[in-house]
């Protein structure tokens, strides 16, 4: 019987698609990474601080910013909020260095946030930045509130190590209304989601020491009437201390009901549609897990890998996933027994914005059969990665050397090039 065309499997931890925590199954996050040097400064995120302040844009470092260590390290992601008439000259440096744009599944994407991932050679998998231009908030399956105070949010940053960072009264504010929004309705209780975690708790306690309360109660009611200083207290009290699951519940209705003239959505549309999420992705999750992946905005690419053994090749492919899957749709293929049908998957796949990684295409090493288009990269086991093939479109690279890791460390290097 002849075979399907299969998957690799990645050979890397880091790649489980399955954590063993039960909130991540709702909320669609894995458990966190922690990477060695977390208190080291990464080049890329240094270049893009020093290329920010250089162009005069006004931004900050706008949530979770008890971990800024973490961020500058490339451990956390980057939530950075910019003034919506400079996010194209936001997006244009992202570019030159060398940062790719990726695509949430439309079901996912949250208007005024973009999604950018850039390389360095340092960290084990790609920096994550998101790019706000709106202060959204809500549960995670549909960010359905925007709190109309960018302005003023942006206007009271300040220095905080490398990162501009909001006045910890406008930071604390934003805090206690994400909380009871995300964590506080009966949907999310019921869902396991109702406590703050860990990190969430070791934010509040930061801000509950540095912002004072009544600049934080007087801000609300300047900025956010509709919220109000006697409902922005009870928020306070359900976060702080939390009672029951009633009275949490009673005082996040309360919260939807004042902002919502600052909803996309209707409650009565937002409540079914937050469940009708969870339980899609949970389902992806464990059907189809690299279907929640991000794609490529610029379109898929089709890589492979030839030269050398086909040991070899499967486990630079196998490296390549584990670093990237993550992040982006990435797609390892073989083309087995049955070439044709799996040439018409890869196309399906790499047209739908994915990255597509095959170790036995049929078309390298100059052959060009007919049927099987030229992938769209080429990395050659068998030339040094010095040497520069005569390929007029470049799509031949060298990736051999001494070493596994340096081998690894051309491929990522040069495949990133290509994104």
């Amino acid at each position: 019987m002849a075979n399907r065309t299969r998957d690799i499997r990645p050979v890397s931890p880091t790649t489980t698609d399955h954590p063993d925590w039960l909130g991540s199954l709702f909320v669609g996050k894995g458990p966190p990474i922690t990477d060695p040097g977390s208190d080291d400064v990464l080049d890329l995120v240094r270049d893009l601080v020093e290329a920010f302040e250089a162009e005069d844009l006004s931004w900050c470092h706008w949530k979770s910013n008890e971990a800024l260590a973490a961020s500058a390290s490339g451990i956390n992601d980057l939530d950075l909020l910019v003034r919506r008439d400079q996010v194209g000259r936001c997006r244009a440096l992202l570019h030159r260095l060398g940062f790719v744009q990726a695509l949430q599944h439309p079901s996912r994407r949250i208007p005024g946030v973009l999604d950018f991932h850039g390389h360095d050679a340092r960290l084990g998998r790609p920096v994550h930045v998101h790019l706000h231009t709106q202060l959204v908030l809500g549960d995670d399956m549909t960010k359905n509130h925007r709190l109309p105070i960018e302005e003023e949010y942006l206007a009271s940053c300040r220095p905080d190590g490398h990162f501009p960072v909001p006045a910890p009264e406008f930071e604390y504010v934003v805090f206690i209304l994400r909380m009871v929004l995300k964590h506080c309705a009966w949907d999310a209780m019921l869902m396991l989601q109702g406590r703050l975690s860990s990190s969430e708790r070791r934010e509040l306690r930061q801000l509950s020491e540095q912002a004072p309360r009544q600049a934080a109660h007087a801000l609300v009611d300047r900025l956010l009437p509709e919220v109000g200083g006697a409902l922005f207290a009870c928020c306070e009290a359900v976060i702080e201390a939390p009672g029951g699951a009633r009275s949490r519940a009673r005082v996040e209705r309360a919260l939807v009901v004042a902002l919502e003239p600052y909803a996309r959505r209707s409650s009565l549309v937002d409540v079914p549609l937050k469940a009708t999420r969870r339980v899609y992705w949970l389902g992806r999750r464990w059907v189809a897990p690299r279907s929640r992946r991000k794609s490529l905005a610029d379109g898929g690419l089709v890589v492979a890998v030839s030269g050398g053994d086909a040991l070899r090749r499967q486990r630079l492919v196998a490296d390549l996933d584990a670093w990237l899957c993550r992040d982006v749709a990435v797609h390892p293929m073989t083309f087995g027994a049955r070439p044709r049908r799996a040439a018409r998957r890869v196309r399906h796949l790499a047209a739908a914005g994915g990255l597509v990684l095959v170790p036995d295409h049929p078309a390298t090493s100059g052959h060009r059969p007919v049927g099987f288009p030229r992938p769209d990269l080429e990395l050659d086991l068998d030339r040094p990665c010095a040497d520069t093939p005569d390929d007029p479109d470049h799509r031949v690279a060298g990736v051999d050397a001494p070493t596994a890791e340096e081998r690894l460390a051309a491929a990522r290097r040069t495949l990133w090039n290509r994104l």
